[in-house]
């Protein structure tokens, strides 16, 4: 699953294509975090303008997309045997 900014959509999408990703899914995501003192002091921020994309990979080609998203995009990741966040 990778979140993102809308407007990376395209790239994102085009760079799990080139990894055989299949049943690929878009959902565009509006946050119900509004401005506020103790949200701001917690450090979350509004949902609005982002997208999340979830699709199936091979285990091998998830684990390098993973990598890429890693090195190349700055995201975090945590990783089980069965579950992969991005």
């Amino acid at each position: 699953m990778i979140i993102a900014e809308k407007k990376k959509k395209n790239k994102f999408l085009s760079l799990i294509s080139n990894y055989g990703a299949h049943a690929i899914e878009t959902i565009y995501a509006h946050g119900s975090v509004g401005p506020s003192p103790i949200a701001a002091a917690f450090g979350f921020e509004s949902g609005q303008g982002r997208v999340i994309i979830s699709c199936l990979l091979k285990k091998d080609k998830a684990e390098e997309l993973i990598d890429i998203l890693y090195k190349n995009y700055n995201f975090n990741y945590k990783i089980s045997k069965e579950v992969y966040y991005g």
